[in-house]
């Protein structure tokens, strides 16, 4: 687990670099993978797939809430 804390630590400053707009709640941490999957890799554990859902929500919202700010700014003239 700790290996993926630092993975996303580390990639904190590229995200800002590039300018993207990552979504960082709720932040998915899977302790233990190898009882959080089944033999055929599809993950089996409530919890962590509750997460993943709650993640991909924020993102379709993040997304949503840009195209927004897109639309008024393309209806301005600069």
């Amino acid at each position: 687990m700790w290996g993926t804390v630092r993975m996303q630590t580390a990639f904190h400053p590229v995200f800002l670099f590039l300018d993207m707009k990552p979504v960082y709640k709720p932040e998915i941490l899977v302790a233990h993978a190898e009882k959080k999957f089944d033999k055929d890799g599809n993950l089996i554990d409530e919890t962590t797939k509750k997460l993943i859902r709650q993640k991909l929500e924020a993102l379709k919202e993040m997304i949503h809430l840009q195209s927004q700010v897109g639309d008024i700014l393309d209806t301005k003239v600069i």
